[in-house]
């Protein structure tokens, strides 16, 4: 009979561990050093802390920008990084931790050493390329001699090789490290950045219970200086620093 009782309770035990220690999956369309298909980034890495520290782990999947919302709006998957305020304003199945993850600094690049970005409006007579679902170019964005819109990083970055268009609309860091990777001459990123905001998680409302306790685990980060030790480390792993 204890023996029984005893079984009971371990079963019990199990269970109840099983199920705090349940698993989020997140989408995202950021690239290495931001996130990595094995959650290595400085993104990834961040969100696994603040995750960790409420009793909970979670899964990283790569998506296409836009698809990677959809997902996250329509539940099929738990939530997307990194992302702008005021996402939810057109996917309302989305609330935002109001605690950043860390900032993007939106770059203009180049190929022709003649053109010169210092803000958005200087894009007008160019053939201009950005990924389609980045929400914060999109809400700027002049009206242009033309827009190209692409699925995934390399291809844009083809577009600008291949003087399919003039200029493409990506961020610094991760820009700067698939110009490296790509072993791509004479393209260059434009300074100043276009814009430099903040960079949020979000979540499918089914887990709105969870925004307070991932913003106080994010602020605290930030606080005690893991959040930009966590991103500086990274960094310098990928000889960016």
């Amino acid at each position: 009979m204890r023996t029984c009782i005893c079984t009971v309770i371990i079963v019990l035990f199990l269970f109840t561990n099983a199920s705090f220690a349940q698993t989020l999956v997140l989408n995202t369309d950021d690239i290495y050093p931001r996130s990595t298909p094995d959650a290595t980034g400085f993104e990834d890495l961040i969100l696994k802390m603040a995750f960790r520290s409420i009793g909970l782990d979670i899964r990283v999947v790569l998506l296409p920008s836009e698809r990677a919302l959809i997902n996250a709006d329509q539940g099929i998957d738990d939530g997307n990084f990194a992302r702008t305020s005021g996402v939810e304003d057109k996917y309302h199945n989305l609330v935002m931790v109001p605690a950043k993850i860390c900032d993007f600094a939106f770059t203009a690049f180049v190929k022709n050493p003649d053109i010169v970005i210092k803000k958005w409006e200087d894009l007008k007579p160019y053939n201009v390329g950005m990924l389609n679902g980045w929400q914060y170019p999109e809400r700027y964005m002049p009206k242009t001699k033309s827009l190209h819109k692409v699925r995934d990083d390399k291809t844009l970055f083809t577009l600008l090789t291949n003087d399919r268009v003039d200029v493409i609309i990506h961020e610094d860091i991760a820009g700067s490290m698939l110009i490296k990777s790509m072993g791509l001459t004479g393209v260059r990123a434009q300074t100043p950045a276009l814009g430099n905001p903040d960079m949020y998680l979000y979540l499918n409302k089914k887990h709105a219970a969870l925004v307070p306790l991932l913003s106080k685990a994010l602020k605290q980060m930030d606080a005690n200086g893991t959040r930009q030790a966590i991103i500086d480390r990274t960094l310098k792993q990928a000889g960016l620093q």
